[in-house]
């Protein structure tokens, strides 16, 4: 590679800068890639493992024959529609689609089609998105069409309104990969996205992000939104301290609409064992402490130490690491803004464990 950079390479520096010098990391999902268990976090920057992602990327195919054989009658039609209709109007086409057949129009790795590719979001360079998410690929595909069909499942069983008619935030809503899927339920007016990195917001702008975005702070005493029929985090609250969790709740609490639903993730017992940075804690419990110490409330959290002048340096403190949170935990801290309406298990990605809570 020639000393020029490519565009590629500046516009991972111009987040990373950002994403460093604006303390997000407090927040938003770390920039880490997972693989086999290993953490490949090396001091403020993640170490790409690119024969991992070359792997996802010759896994991942192009989906033209899948949409072509299969969905055409369908896609053709609305394509032809995509072509004349409003722009705020489009995005209704695409509610009636298969979830699994909507999380492929979002890759945008087919050709066919073009009238649906000029509506629908562009996705940021590959190097991004693996630092951001850890993942690229039918591996980043599986987790957030898991997770969004979850959360899209808890709302009907416990929100306050249909998803078609509620207003939806993503908090923590970093490039918008999740936003994305909620654009056919709440576009033109009824979809929000806040995060702390206003750089990952001007990526956001770039690509064609839907919704109404905004830069959050990064422990808020407040959100730029009211009235919320649906709020979800995904991984935001498996890496923060226990007062920033606190006050995300809180700020989260006072957004939502009486009765309006929240989803957040949380890390199961296990992942003690999983993450390296956790061995402190792990080796402080018990060999039986799922059934022992993580059966009484314990917020278990182990920060990421930062050299002093680091923007994350708070005297030797930070609101930012890894965190484990105890069922226990959850029922006795959380009960006073929320009821528990359920949790559950996502195949899709077995270490974010689904926590739906109806306010209060």
């Amino acid at each position: 590679m020639g000393e020029q950079k490519t565009k590629t390479e500046e516009t991972i520096d111009r987040v990373r800068e950002g994403y460093e010098s604006t303390l997000s990391w407090k927040l938003t999902r770390p920039l880490r890639a997972l693989s086999g268990g290993a953490r490949r976090l090396t001091g403020t920057k993640t170490e790409i493992p690119w024969a991992d992602v070359a792997n996802e990327i010759r896994e991942s195919p192009d989906y033209d024959s899948w949409l072509t054989t299969f969905f055409d009658d369908q896609l053709a039609e609305i394509d032809r529609a995509c072509a004349i209709a409003k722009e705020d109007e489009a995005w209704q086409l695409f509610r009636e689609l298969q979830d699994d057949l909507w999380a492929v129009l979002l890759t945008r790795d087919y050709r066919s089609y073009p009238n649906i590719q000029s509506v629908l979001p562009d996705t940021p360079e590959l190097d991004l998105q693996w630092e951001w998410n850890g993942a690229v690929g039918l591996h980043q595909l599986s987790q957030s069409r898991h997770f969004y069909g979850r959360v899209c499942e808890l709302n009907e069983r416990h929100g306050r309104v249909p998803l078609n008619e509620a207003r939806i935030l993503d908090f923590g809503c970093g490039w918008g990969r999740l936003t994305r899927y909620f654009a056919r339920h709440a576009m033109p007016d009824r979809l929000f996205g806040c995060d702390p990195t206003g750089n990952i917001l001007d990526v956001c702008a770039e690509t064609g992000v839907p919704g109404e975005l905004k830069k959050s702070e990064f422990v808020p005493e407040s959100l730029p939104f009211e009235n919320l029929d649906l709020a979800f985090s995904f991984s935001v609250f498996t890496h923060i301290s226990e007062d920033a969790h606190r006050a995300c709740l809180e700020a989260i609490h006072n957004a939502l609409a009486p009765g309006g639903l929240l989803v957040v993730t949380v890390r199961p017992p296990s992942y003690l064992e999983l993450d390296p940075p956790m061995g402190p804690a792990r080796r402080g419990l018990s060999d039986d402490y799922v059934n022992r110490e993580l059966r009484e409330p314990r917020y278990i959290f182990l920060p990421h130490l930062v050299e002093e002048g680091h923007p994350l340096h708070d005297e030797g403190a930070t609101t930012y690491g890894d965190t484990v949170i105890s069922f226990p935990y959850i029922e006795k801290n959380w009960t006073d803004l929320f009821e528990i309406a359920e949790t559950g298990i996502l195949t899709g990605d077995m270490y974010q464990v689904p926590v739906a809570l109806r306010k209060k």
